[in-house]
């Protein structure tokens, strides 16, 4: 066990055993784990955990890194099952999708046990590069249930709601604010001549206003992605790296504090440090120990405490 620290590159053989909620969180909340995610779902103990929020391979192609790996049917019914006996009742289930592979993961998990419950968009401010065709600015949430467990936080401010059915770019107020600059630089160029500084500071002003009132959340919901955050382009630590922001939302809407939050796909862990966050236990798995390493660095950054497992550590 260490904390701060990556793993051995070597992968044992994993032990026949299941973890009980006192022994993984005997010093820390936090848990990295390397190793499989189908294997480690097998291993958790029944009812070990309130919610499992996770960003399976999609089996797309990607003009920047390839094809992304594709589960077969029989895999995913397999996880499916694994997850819901590891959940306790009245738990839910968010998988983010993409067609083709939705279809796939909607049948698999319903022939697992899994309710449907919603389906979530979330729209992008900047698209995934194709090769040819259409640039992709969405993806899909799924959101399904053992039980029949209940949302949390439903609300957001009025401007987190409803701003997404305009296409300004996202639903905070840094990222609206981030769209009026944009505007701004636009006028620079002799485009926008109808918008003058004037009013949109009056704008900025008006939209911080609206922060006060809170509505019921819609099933549209727009966040910036991770390279134009804060209305800044950086780089990504992972390709399919979601924002913390997004994966906040998700972990207040399906879970109450002190609650146990699972990532079988973890990647760089932004699942775990929005529920370390937000005062959430978490576990999450992932495979590849540099994608690992990547997120021990993360959580450093965030000033979150974890402990990580290695594979065939008892």
């Amino acid at each position: 066990m260490s904390y701060g620290a990556t793993p051995s590159q070597s992968r044992g053989t994993l032990a026949p055993m299941c973890w009980t909620l006192e022994q993984l969180w005997s010093e820390t909340t936090t848990r990295l784990i390397l190793g499989d995610a189908l294997e480690w779902s097998q291993r958790l103990g029944a009812g070990s955990v309130d919610a499992i929020i996770t960003d399976p391979p999609y089996g797309l192609y990607t003009a920047i890194a390839g094809y992304d790996p594709k589960l077969s049917g029989e895999t995913i019914r397999a996880l499916g099952e694994a997850w819901l006996r590891v959940c306790r009742e009245n738990a839910w289930l968010a998988v983010f999708s993409r067609m083709p592979a939705l279809t796939l993961w909607d049948t698999e998990l319903r022939a697992a046990g899994w309710d449907f419950r919603e389906h979530i968009v979330w729209v992008k401010r900047s698209g995934n590069p194709t090769v040819r065709g259409m640039m992709r600015v969405h993806e899909s949430i799924l959101l399904y249930a053992k039980g029949r467990p209940q949302y949390h936080d439903l609300h957001a401010p009025w401007w987190d709601t409803q701003l997404p059915l305009v296409l300004c770019g996202g639903i905070d107020i840094k990222t609206v604010e981030a769209v009026i600059e944009e505007l701004h630089e636009y006028m620079a160029t002799g485009e926008w001549h109808k918008l003058n500084s004037t009013r949109i500071h009056s704008l900025k002003r008006y939209l911080r206003s609206l922060d006060r009132t809170r509505m019921r959340l819609t099933n549209l919901w727009s966040f910036l992605s991770v390279n134009r955050l804060d209305g800044k382009r950086r780089r990504r630590t992972h390709l399919f790296e979601k924002p913390l922001p997004l994966m906040e939302r998700l972990v207040r809407l399906l879970t109450a504090e002190s609650d146990t939050v699972f990532d079988p796909f973890m990647g760089t862990g932004t699942t775990l440090i929005a529920a370390a966050r937000l005062g959430r236990h978490a576990i999450g798995t992932e495979r590849e120990p540099t994608v690992l390493s990547l997120a021990c660095a993360k959580m450093d950054a965030y000033n979150v405490r974890y402990e990580v497992k290695s594979a065939g550590e008892s």
